[in-house]
């Protein structure tokens, strides 16, 4: 399984919501998580990674590719829930 620090971040895109040049579907809050976090990943058990507030999936769709499974997501706004979606298609 590839690390979360291998993930294609410069692929991800903040549609629906407002883009622009100088804004980013990832920040280095969301590299830090994954960082600390990597090591933990492969051995989570399906269902039980839980990710609060990822506006854009960058939380969710490193740690799936990092190997995590079922990964449940809480958002509160709707550009979130279709960003990442939206970025799950894109990223196949």
């Amino acid at each position: 399984m590839p690390s979360p620090s291998e993930f294609p971040f410069g692929r991800l895109r903040r549609r629906p919501d407002v883009e622009a040049p100088n804004l980013f579907a990832v920040d280095a809050a969301d590299r830090l998580i994954l960082d600390l976090a990597a090591a933990d990943l492969e051995r989570t058990a399906p269902g039980q990674l839980v990710v609060i507030g990822d506006g854009y999936g960058a939380l969710t769709l490193a740690a799936a590719s990092a190997g995590a499974q079922r990964i449940r997501v809480f958002q509160d706004a709707l550009t979130g829930s279709r960003s990442l979606a939206a970025n799950a298609a894109d990223l196949g």
